[in-house]
């Protein structure tokens, strides 16, 4: 979800939260933020910040010795806009020049790294963050010397009217920062990245969820565990959220669904209704409506007062 953020902010946020792996390893963190960028823009914290929290990550696993910087360089700046160059940068490995083409194409590891572990997966969901803003990640690499990965996005600047009204959001979501631990969650999403971003909101309010990418992984987890929500995307391959929905309330009366979907036509919530499901989140979905329904639950099952 788009709201006003402060890039200053988010980026020593990142640098904080890596500086223990990057300090572990005997290596520096550096940020280099360019003075002419706007600190309040409208952007996506939730996806931006996981886009740079995979390429430090990655960065940091695969360095040895000397840093990894995170650049931030002004491209262009109009009245309301806002171009940035990111970057990645460290002094690690590197990256055979012949997998830089299908580096992001697939999940599989990077390379081996000293111990012998594969390490390094996720390049190809942080690629598909970007291209939901229209950007796209790209990578220089000398072996032996380092690797930098860039990217460029574009953001509207935040204007007093924007500033107001985050800080109302940003305020009533500390209120309510991890008040809902305890209470279980099944999600059931095929889409990784919607799986990423509803994890990262949920964790918000202190739910670790159980996730399941397809139908039957859905219902195994049934199975297997006690759940106070199952969350779940009305597509899916191998069983469905609707034929998901009548065994849940069927077999797990217990278990309070709620629909995840981007469709809101008339006959989808009716079918739903005669389901028995009558909460439905739409894509994408605010925090704010999620607190809202899943406190709903909590309160029901004496979870919180």
């Amino acid at each position: 979800m788009e709201t006003a953020i402060n890039l200053s902010e988010l980026t020593d946020n990142i640098k904080n939260q890596f500086k223990p792996q990057a300090a572990g390893k005997g290596i520096l963190l550096n940020t280099l933020m360019n003075n002419d960028i706007p600190d309040a823009l409208i952007a996506d914290p939730v996806q931006l910040k996981q886009i740079l929290d995979n390429l430090v990550s990655n960065a940091i696993k695969f360095t040895d010795k000397g840093a990894v910087t995170i650049g931030l360089q002004l491209k262009t700046l109009t009245k309301d806009r806002v171009t940035i160059y990111f970057s990645v940068k460290d002094t690690g490995r590197g990256i055979p020049e012949e997998t830089h083409e299908t580096i992001f194409k697939n999940s599989k590891p990077l390379q081996q790294a000293s111990d012998g572990k594969h390490t390094g997966t996720g390049l190809w969901l942080t690629q598909r963050l970007a291209e939901l803003h229209n950007s796209k990640i790209f990578l220089k690499s000398t072996p032996g010397e380092g690797t930098e990965f860039y990217f460029e996005m574009s953001f509207l600047l935040a204007n007093d009217r924007h500033s107001a009204a985050t800080a109302a959001r940003n305020n009533m979501l500390s209120q309510h920062k991890k008040k809902l631990t305890g209470l279980r969650i099944l999600f059931a999403e095929d889409n990784h990245i919607n799986v990423l971003v509803a994890k990262k909101q949920l964790e918000h309010f202190g739910v670790i969820p159980d996730c399941a990418y397809n139908g039957l992984e859905a219902l195994t987890m049934l199975e297997n565990n006690s759940y106070h929500v199952a969350l779940l995307d009305l597509h899916m391959p191998s069983i469905d959220g609707y034929a998901l929905a009548e065994i849940v309330h069927r077999q797990y009366p217990d278990t309070h669904v709620i629909i995840f979907t981007a469709d809101i036509m008339t006959e989808v919530r009716t079918r739903l209704a005669q389901l028995h499901v009558y909460d439905i989140l739409n894509k994408p979905v605010s925090l704010e409506k999620m607190y809202e329904v899943l406190l709903n639950v909590a309160r029901s099952r004496n979870i919180v007062d």
